[in-house]
This record gives structure tokens, C-alpha cells and sequence, in this order.
């Protein structure tokens, strides 16, 4: 599995994986999303199969500052795999992983 940032090409994936979470979402809704979404501290990454390049799931998520908390915490915005690809572990991976998300944004942003 390769994990690697969204881009506009994938933005039909990202409508496929979205239905499956149970939102109707077009193709130009999700371009335009995809665009505003990867501004400032947010990011879109892709999973997708090593051999067909076909993406097996996304992980949506940002850094905010919060009224209650010091400093910058990050959020969680979507998180899919791909049906029949569920109960491999890739979606508790990226949850327990946490810094690697936060590094993975501060590596072409400011930190998390």
C-alpha cells in the first residue's frame, strides 16, 4: 500500500469512497472541496493498492486551534477504506499513527 497526498485526479475516488460513508457528493463538489481543503493546515491522504493504483481508502483531517485547549490539535474530517478492504487494520493504523499524520502535514506546512 502506498499513502501519498490527494490530488485533483483523484477526485472521482474520493466521491466513491465518500458513498460509501453514506454522502452523495458529485464529481465538481468534491474538486472544488478537494481545492479549499488543502489550503492552510488540512490535507487529504490516499491509500491506494500498490500493484493496480487503485485507492483502497482516505484519510481527510486539519490542525486547529480550539477556545478549550492550548495549542494545536488535530481533527479528523473523513476517514474511509474501501469495503472490501475493511478489517486490515489501515483505518487503526492511521488513528494510532497521530504524529506521523501531524508530521505528514508539517512537512509542506507550518507544524501541527
Amino acid at each position: 500500500m502506498i499513502v501519498r497526498p490527494a490530488t485533483s485526479a483523484d477526485a472521482a475516488s474520493l466521491a466513491e469512497l465518500l458513498a460509501q460513508l453514506g454522502y452523495r457528493v458529485d464529481l465538481e463538489q468534491i474538486q472544488g472541496r478537494l481545492a479549499a481543503f488543502t489550503r492552510e493546515l488540512h490535507q487529504i491522504l490516499i491509500a491506494e493498492d500498490d500493484e493496480s493504483g487503485r485507492a483502497l481508502g482516505c484519510i481527510a483531517f486539519g490542525c486547529y486551534e480550539f477556545l478549550r485547549l492550548e495549542g494545536r490539535c488535530l481533527h479528523i474530517d473523513a476517514l474511509v477504506v474501501r469495503q472490501e478492504s475493511r478489517g486490515r487494520g489501515w483505518a487503526k493504523a492511521w488513528c494510532n499513527g497521530p504524529k506521523s499524520l501531524r508530521a505528514s502535514t508539517a512537512a509542506s506546512r507550518s507544524s501541527c
